[in-house]
């Protein structure tokens, strides 16, 4: 008996499917469907602020940080607005909820 062959899934593909899963609020999955994308390729910034809109509906405040910010030091997106505002959320969200912020400094 021949094992059935796992299915590779394109960047693409994946990218559809995190997509779809955000869309049925499947944050947990989304983020590993993206994590998936960014080790495929590193350098497309798209999985990372999906990525990060995932961790803020988790409430992980320094993971969304971190990918936004990882958009923002991309060349060509130092202004990408829906990276910008999810960092800004983050960072407001991190710091209402503890009074101060949690974050690490070099995040900022």
């Amino acid at each position: 008996v021949r094992p059935v062959p796992q299915t590779i899934l394109s960047y693409d593909a994946l990218k559809q499917r995190g997509r779809q899963e955000i869309a049925n609020k499947s944050w947990i999955l989304a983020t590993a469907t993206f994590t998936d994308c960014i080790k495929i390729n590193p350098k497309r910034f798209e999985a990372y602020n999906n990525r990060a809109i995932a961790y803020i509906k988790l409430k992980r405040w320094q993971d969304a940080l971190t990918d936004a910010n990882t958009v923002l030091s991309m060349p060509n997106h130092t202004d990408n607005k829906k990276a910008l505002a999810r960092k800004a959320y983050a960072l407001y969200n991190a710091e209402s909820i503890n009074g101060s912020s949690s974050l690490s400094t070099s995040s900022l």
